[in-house]
């Protein structure tokens, strides 16, 4: 021990020459534990350690401490392979490129309102990356392929993004999305790649036992294959959790659909009122066409009336306003969708019924 404090207090010095507080400290036992438990002693801000390169954990068990760290540490962890991004930034050579992965989670809102501390040592260009699964998106949305694709998909969920930017004090960051229908740690490194970031950020919800089995690390995944100088992982468990205040949700938009029964009707003064001074009532109306379509999320939705039909509908969505609402300072936005009808058809001998529509075949 006394041969490692000595080396030890010899790099402190070091560091001393550059104005830094240092205290040298030797501990025992296995080093993410005895690190994960020292950093709770001394209530640190950040834990920091080093990678071994680009190794492998399979073939290099050292490998694995990193990510025994972040899985255990309750303060955000720095792994880092280079310094040189991390030094330049600091002699305000230049900024740090950070990529932070956000699966609209809270673990990634955690990982967003961070990013103060870092803008404390200097400046920060901020990359957002989504990865996101087609198929649940076309049917979280409502959308089909053919009339959408994967630009109106992405429109959306970058426009999802930026308000989620706005709402945690980040509206100038870069957005990047990319498709992906198995895992989301490749295709996350690849945009991280594309922005040519020195720093990935993640949030982790540290989960062990069969809920990591069920879903999944992403951020434990990420940290010996993302292509970049360092990775971050700021846990949820523990004080950044209180601190990611809880806030109570604004509603500025609210979509109403109605087919003009009185039932649906009532919905309009009902969505009006929970909408404050600048809102937004979206009122939509949707024109079926009465020709069944199988499989029908894949086919362009037809709209089959006629310029005068729709002048009519409009008429009506109109008329189902209240008159004060423009004293609200409440703006509405009618719209207009064309459908198809799904249809249940029976099936005779071993097939029990299917139900045909876009999203599933329902059979025996």
């Amino acid at each position: 021990i006394t041969e490692l404090e000595q080396r030890l207090a010899a790099e402190a010095e070091g560091l001393r020459h550059e104005g830094l507080t240092v205290e040298p400290r030797v501990l025992l036992g296995m080093p993410d534990e005895a690190l994960v438990e020292h950093a709770a002693r001394i209530q640190a801000r950040m834990l920091i350690t080093a990678a071994l390169g680009w190794r492998s954990e399979r073939r290099w068990r050292l490998g694995g401490v990193p990510a025994r760290i972040a899985q255990q540490s309750r303060v955000p962890f720095l792994m880092i392979r280079l310094s040189g991004p991390f030094l330049e930034w600091c002699q305000a050579r230049r900024p740090l490129r950070v990529t932070v992965g956000d699966d609209f989670s809270h673990s990634a809102e955690v990982a967003l309102r961070w990013l103060p501390e870092l803008r404390r040592v200097g400046p920060v260009e901020l990359t957002v990356a989504h990865v996101y699964n087609p198929a649940t998106e076309y049917g979280r949305l409502g959308l089909s392929y053919a009339s959408q694709g994967p630009e109106g998909v992405e429109a959306i969920l970058e426009r999802d993004l930026r308000e989620r930017l706005s709402r945690v004090g980040e509206p100038l960051a870069e957005v990047r999305t990319t498709p992906s229908y198995g895992s989301v740690v490749e295709p996350l490194t690849t945009l991280t790649e594309a922005a040519r970031a020195d720093l990935l950020l993640l949030g982790s919800h540290q989960r062990r036992g069969l809920r990591r089995v069920r879903h999944g690390s992403v951020s434990l995944s990420a940290l010996p294959l993302a292509p970049v100088a360092a990775v971050a992982c700021v846990p949820v468990a523990g004080q950044h959790e209180a601190e990611a205040p809880v806030r109570i949700p604004s509603i500025r938009r609210v979509l109403v659909s109605t087919d003009f029964s009185p039932l649906a009707n009532l919905a309009i003064p009902h969505a009006l009122s929970l909408l404050p001074p600048g809102g937004e009532l979206i009122l939509v109306h949707v024109m079926e066409s009465p020709i069944p379509v199988v499989y029908a999320d894949f086919w362009p939705a037809m709209a089959l009336g006629t310029d005068d039909d729709e002048a009519e509908l409009r008429r009506q969505l109109g008329a189902l306003v209240p008159r004060d609402v423009a004293g609200r300072g409440i703006t509405v936005r009618m719209e207009l969708l064309s459908g198809v009808k799904r249809w249940i058809t029976m099936l005779p001998s071993r097939c029990r019924y299917s139900r045909v529509s876009g999203d599933s075949l329902l059979s025996r």
